[in-house]
């Protein structure tokens, strides 16, 4: 198999390691590293954060393995081999005048070393659940105005009222968040299937609830019930009469 290019140093763990590679090439030769570690523009989290480069310190006014005189934030071309072999491609440097005691160091050089660029960060794939809960506000058209005054009488009335509702709704799930009158109506909450199927349930000509614990008992209607259908005519239908002359 043909051998990795310098792509590969954009592994995570590689480019962690290729930092302490760099300072242990450098040491024995000119301008001794201060400090070098990995350079990244994502901090830990949601992405993932491949390095971008080495960023390294040294007293001296050249980077250790510059191979030009940098003139450019990415200095292309510019690393000599032991630089380049370990998978980077560019330069970029600044330098700081320092007083020291000591002659022979007159300012601080600051490189980065750059990796290939990687590619754009993407957000993690997510799985998600809909835990949010849905909100609906049931209407029941066919109410008595005492009837709904005495559903809401005192706190007692009110929670055997919502207690009554759930029950006729058949959906122990939901909650009943609010009743109030007009006609009557009532704010519910829970899960999306069992709020639509409640829904469902009230748009059904003739549902209705009854509050047995009120008394007398209140019963609330979301629409009238279906007329039932006209019985036919014992004496059949009438015979067709004769066509005009």
């Amino acid at each position: 198999a043909p051998a990795p290019g310098p792509a590969a140093a954009l592994a995570p763990a590689v480019a962690h390691d290729v930092c302490a590679q760099l300072t242990a090439a450098v040491q024995g030769g000119p301008g001794q590293l201060i400090s070098c570690q990995s350079f990244s523009y994502y901090g830990d989290g949601a992405l993932a954060a491949p390095s971008s480069g080495c960023h390294c310190s040294a007293f001296t006014h050249r980077c250790p393995f510059e191979a030009c005189t940098v003139t450019h934030a990415w200095e292309e071309n510019c690393l000599e081999p032991p630089a380049a072999a370990l998978g980077f491609t560019s330069l970029s440097k600044a330098w700081y005048e320092v007083h020291s005691i000591e002659e022979s160091v007159r300012g601080v050089v600051n490189c980065m070393y750059w990796l290939p660029k990687a590619p754009g960060q993407t957000m993690p794939p997510m799985v998600s659940k809909n835990v949010l809960p849905k909100y609906a506000n049931l209407r029941f058209e066919v109410a008595d105005v005492f009837d709904c005054m005495k559903a809401g009488w005192d706190e007692m009335s009110i929670a055997e009222t919502k207690a009554a509702l759930v029950t006729a709704l058949g959906e122990p799930g939901i909650t009943v968040f609010a009743i109030g009158c007009g006609s009557f109506h009532a704010t519910v909450y829970g899960p999306a299937d069992s709020v639509d199927r409640a829904m469902m349930k009230t748009f059904q000509p003739g549902f209705c609830f009854t509050v047995a614990s009120l008394t007398p008992p209140p019963t609330f209607c979301s629409s009238s019930p279906l007329a039932p259908a006209a019985a036919p005519s014992p004496f059949g239908a009438p015979a067709p009469r004769g066509a005009p002359a």
